[in-house]
C-alpha cells in the first residue's frame, strides 16, 4: 500500500497525502495551507481540529475494543467451562454405553437359559443384578451433571 503511493525520499508522506487529496478535489489549497500554518491555532481547545476528531474517534474506538475484548474473554471463560461439563457427559455416556452392553449381555445369557429351561446360577444372577446396579449409578451421575 505505501510503495502505491509512491512517496519519493525527499518529499513527506504528509506532503504527498495533501497534494492527492487537492488532486480529487477533497480539499482546496486554502485548506491545506491553514493546515500547515495554523492548526495548533486552529484548535482552540473545543475539539474542533481535525487532528483532535481523529484523536477522539481512536479513543472511542479503543474503548469499544477494549469492552469488545473484555466481552470475548469472559465469553471464552463460559465456553471452557461448557466444554469441560460436556466432556465430562461424554465420559459418563460412554461408561453408560458399556454398563449398556453388559446388561444385554446378561440379558441374553438369562433368556437363554430360560430357553434351554435351566436354573440360573448364582453367579449369573449376582452378575445381572451387579450390571444393572452399575447402569443405575452411572445414570444417577450423569443426571447430576
Amino acid at each position: 500500500f505505501i510503495q502505491s503511493l509512491k512517496v519519493a525520499p525527499d518529499d513527506s508522506l504528509e506532503k504527498q497525502i495533501k497534494k492527492e487529496l487537492e488532486e480529487m478535489g477533497i480539499l482546496t489549497a486554502d485548506e491545506i495551507a491553514a493546515m500547515g500554518s495554523g492548526e495548533g491555532a486552529q484548535g482552540g481547545g473545543d475539539g474542533g481540529s481535525g487532528g483532535d476528531e481523529v484523536l477522539a474517534e481512536l479513543e472511542r474506538c479503543q474503548a469499544e475494543l477494549k469492552a469488545v475484548a473484555a466481552h470475548n474473554v469472559s465469553q471464552l471463560r463460559t465456553l471452557a467451562n461448557l466444554a469441560r461439563v460436556e466432556m465430562t457427559r461424554q465420559e459418563i455416556r460412554s461408561k453408560l454405553e458399556e454398563a449398556d452392553t453388559e446388561v444385554k449381555e446378561a440379558y441374553s445369557r438369562i433368556s437363554a437359559a430360560r430357553v434351554k429351561k435351566r436354573a440360573l446360577t448364582k453367579k449369573e444372577k449376582d452378575s445381572a443384578w451387579k450390571s444393572i446396579k452399575d447402569r443405575e449409578v452411572i445414570l444417577k451421575q450423569l443426571e447430576s451433571i
